[in-house]
């Protein structure tokens, strides 16, 4: 009998992750449903205490040591071996079994060179808090890239799903290691600067509402998220302890403690 190999899409798939144990499997599942799935899935663990780094190798996954969100994202890009590099968050699953190609598909025929999708809230393990919540400050937040995308100013971008050639992301040299916060952000930014095109994909993924179970998380969110963009508008960001406070808030919005910057 001739087997023939499952056709796959030119896309690694980057996931850095941190005690991810919860949320990993969902995503891993969603992307070995897809009908035309990625030539690889590589998970960069920040020396998880918990099972996430088995869970990614039981997927099938390769597994490169990570740390904070930008290195483990860098650290993933170097051992990719494919034209296009997807870079999501643990927490983020596909849609459908079809959104990678969907995506994929646009990307290529709108002549892209980098491109984030929209976020629709996760009801898995949502309060019913939580999930309102994100359910406004998603459709909002997607409201506001749409038009981002056409002005080609990625002002406001996050790094749930971030496709990109893996030639932009070399030129840009990767996400900057020096941010412990917003170098999702800032990646989008350096790229459209560099003349790339910047693209908004019409497909959306689902995303964790866990920074909003509770007004209180939600309050913490959404200051370190205005904290964090005048920060950066300022030029003051990095390393400065101005940051760190702002990347605590930001971390017990993730339901840390808000000092560990893999939170």
């Amino acid at each position: 009998m001739t087997h023939v190999n499952k056709p796959v899409l030119p896309i690694s798939i980057i996931i850095p992750t941190y005690s991810e144990e919860v949320a990993l499997p969902k995503l891993l599942k969603s992307i070995k449903e897809q009908v035309i799935g990625p030539a690889e899935i590589i998970v960069a663990d920040a020396n998880s205490p918990d099972k996430t780094k088995e869970i990614a190798e039981s997927y099938g996954c390769i597994v490169v040591e990570g740390g904070k969100i930008a290195v483990g994202r860098n650290n993933g890009a170097r051992v990719a071996k494919s034209e296009y590099l997807l870079f999501m968050d643990a927490d983020t699953c596909l849609m459908s079994p079809t959104t990678l190609l969907e995506a994929f598909t646009e990307f290529v025929k709108r002549e892209a060179d980098i491109a984030s999708a929209g976020f629709k809230p996760d009801k898995d393990g949502a309060t019913s808090f939580g999930y309102a919540t994100g359910f406004v400050m998603f459709n909002a937040w997607n409201a506001l890239r749409n038009l981002q995308s056409l002005s080609q100013s990625p002002a406001l971008e996050g790094g749930a799903f971030v496709l990109m050639k893996q030639t932009v992301f070399r030129h840009v040299k990767g996400f900057d290691e020096r941010m412990g916060m917003g170098e999702d952000r800032d990646i989008f930014v350096r790229a459209v600067k560099l003349g790339y095109k910047y693209l908004h994909l019409s497909q959306n993924v689902l995303t964790s509402t866990r920074r909003y179970d509770t007004p209180k998380k939600t309050a913490n969110s959404i200051v370190s998220g205005i904290g964090l963009f005048v920060l950066l508008g300022s030029g003051i960001y990095l390393g400065s302890q101005l940051a760190k406070r702002v990347y605590a808030k930001y971390g017990k919005g993730g339901g840390g403690e808000g000092r560990d910057l893999n939170e």
